[in-house]
């Protein structure tokens, strides 16, 4: 299918549609991010937030910031529901070539939380321009005009824009089979018979799992190592024991699901994700949870946050080596508990070693060594924390050949001994 046949008309006439319907705006980007619909301007639905931000940034940097959006929508089969940094909600789903993405409808800005100082508390502290009265008119008018939408409805609304892209798409029977297979990694029922199987041979009650709170460890783990798979199976095993103590109690599941949800916040944030991206991404999420009516969509969407929240923390897109960055750090992670040279990781990155360490200082803002004794330090104040094993087997495990060397490196990066966070 040629690009033109899909924007000369037919996109922006789904997108027209679309708005005329639900009332909420809807735009057409190409897959570089070029808005294809509306062509005015004026009306382009996030001038609000353009001029909040930058009153004089221009539209098309304001759309490319929803390509990353587009590109988590093709992982989720077809559509993504997100946040944007003034705290609007929109959506998005692709529209695809096969399995080439060729372009996106997105819908939105609209307002799914409370308004109530909204515009005085959230937008105005932020607004850079000018504080003439009719420039704060000006503001308050665009809000005004901001459709608002209880999160149901926008679920709802969602799922129509993803038949929409569907209809102009071609063979995009992939974006279906791929939100089959998170639906169905996501149900616990084999877990929670294997769980009650294996409590029931030691004589254990079945129905009264001790929490692993082990599991939450190696979960934050796999995040951190950006291991998307093990970080699923783990959140199973997880949510199995979750699922099986409550039992039907749908509020003490989702009661812990939301504390899971902050513990996994709190991960990504020491990592350097951006706070403003994860606070709102927390919001989101918490609200789906509070939505959901059986354990199926709890697992679901917890399923959901793993996956992004991996993503935020090899998001790299300020950097201009992001790619070759994110191996690197990919590869840090994953084998930080052994020797490690800067040759290998820069062969990984495929960049010079010379070129790599001078690139990592520029863009990461440290040195390769320092970063790895960081991560190795990370990991080493886990196993303290949760395990009995001695210091010295925690810093081979680490990656640290040298004892002494693994407490003096320890000491001036986590601002203590490792014997003073044993347990903590």
């Amino acid at each position: 299918m040629v690009l033109s046949s899909i924007f000369d008309g037919r996109a922006g006439e789904q997108a027209r549609l679309f708005t005329q319907v639900t009332g909420v705006p809807c735009v057409v980007l190409d897959r570089t991010g070029k808005i294809r619909y509306p062509e005015s301007p004026q009306a382009y639905p996030c001038l609000l937030c353009r001029r909040i931000s930058d009153p004089v940034a221009r539209r098309e940097l304001d759309a490319i910031r929803h390509l990353k959006w587009v590109e988590e929508s093709i992982r989720f089969g077809g559509r993504s529901v997100f946040m944007c940094e003034n705290a609007f909600t929109h959506w998005t789903s692709p529209v695809m070539d096969e399995a080439r993405l060729i372009g996106a409808l997105v819908a939105g800005p609209v307002l799914t939380i409370d308004e109530e100082g909204f515009f005085e508390d959230e937008l105005l502290p932020r607004y850079s321009g000018s504080r003439d009265p009719s420039a704060i008119e000006d503001l308050r008018s665009l809000f005004s005009r901001v459709p608002r939408l209880p999160p149901a409805t926008v679920t709802t609304y969602s799922e129509l824009l993803l038949q929409l892209t569907l209809a102009i798409s071609t063979n995009p029977v992939s974006l279906r089979d791929a939100e089959d297979s998170l639906g169905q990694q996501s149900r616990m029922n084999e877990y929670i018979q294997d769980l009650k199987a294996v409590r029931e041979n030691h004589g254990d009650d079945p129905e009264n799992p001790t929490y692993p709170v082990e599991k939450e460890t190696m979960l934050l783990s796999h995040i951190r190592s950006g291991d998307v798979r093990a970080a699923q199976r783990t959140l199973n095993e997880l949510l199995s024991h979750v699922f099986l103590a409550s039992g039907v109690a749908m509020d003490k599941v989702k009661t812990r699901a939301r504390e899971l949800i902050v513990l996994l916040s709190r991960a990504v944030l020491t990592e350097g994700a951006d706070p403003e991206e994860v606070f709102g991404l927390n919001y989101q999420f918490v609200d789906a949870i509070d939505h959901q009516t059986d354990i199926n969509g709890v697992a679901y969407w917890m399923a959901r946050i793993v996956r992004r929240f991996a993503d935020l923390i090899f998001y790299l897109p300020h950097l201009g080596h992001a790619r070759a960055l994110r191996r690197a750090i990919t590869h840090v992670r994953t084998n930080f508990d052994r020797p490690l040279r800067v040759s290998e990781v820069a062969a990984t990155a495929g960049l010079s070693t010379s070129h790599f360490s001078r690139v990592f200082h520029d863009e990461i803002g440290q040195t390769f060594v320092s970063y790895l004794n960081r991560v190795r330090c990370e990991h080493a104040r886990e196993l303290l924390q949760s395990t009995d094993l001695p210091v010295q087997e925690i810093a081979h495990r680490s990656g640290f050949g040298d004892h002494s060397y693994f407490t003096k490196v320890y000491r001036s990066l986590m601002g203590a001994t490792p014997s003073a966070h044993r347990g903590a």
